[in-house]
């Protein structure tokens, strides 16, 4: 597996320097038993349920605003870095290989009900959109999209895993709207 939970360590550890209780979780990917619709949506809802904050990056930022609006207990906020926030899209746009397609198990004319039901929805929840400009992964587009209902920071000069670094201007970003 390219990208586990320990991609986002180094922000984990920053935010329990800053006093922080910090936890990176793990979840049924797509290719492991149970993974992709539903098996990763029940896990991550299991997971952040009753989190005060909710951080995630490029899938994981699709997962993080879902998850604000799918969980019992909403976050007081909801980070997404250099996220997918489109399902609609990433599917259009074949993002990484058709990775839309592997996890919700078809296009979204073949499974339109689990597009809806997996697609994340501004749902009261402060949200926070911070996205390199420079992203050649994940179009900044996507981040922009939501500007309606969330806080949008696109950083010049950055892509899109500068943002894992604790001392990115993207991450500065992020820390200063926790306090």
């Amino acid at each position: 597996m390219p990208y586990g939970p320990d991609l986002m360590d180094a922000l984990a550890d920053d935010l329990v320097e800053r006093g922080w209780s910090a936890h990176c979780i793990s979840y049924r990917r797509v290719g492991e038993p149970g993974g992709g619709w539903p098996g990763t949506f029940d896990d991550v809802r299991a997971a952040v349920d009753g989190a005060d904050v909710v951080i995630g990056h490029s899938a994981g930022g699709h997962l993080a605003l879902w998850a604000a609006g799918a969980v019992s207990t909403p976050p007081r906020l909801a980070v997404s870095l250099c996220g997918v926030v489109d399902l609609y899209a990433c599917y259009s746009q074949r993002l990484s290989r058709d990775a839309v397609v592997e996890l919700l198990g078809g296009s979204p004319d073949d499974v339109p009900d689990r597009y809806a039901a997996a697609s994340p929805r501004w749902c009261g929840v402060p949200t926070l959109l911070v996205h390199g400009a420079d992203d050649d992964l994940v179009p900044v587009s996507m981040s922009v999209g939501w500007s309606e209902h969330a806080e949008v920071e696109v950083v010049e000069g950055e892509g899109h895993f500068e943002c894992l670094d604790p001392s990115s201007r993207s991450w500065a970003k992020v820390v200063e709207r926790l306090w």
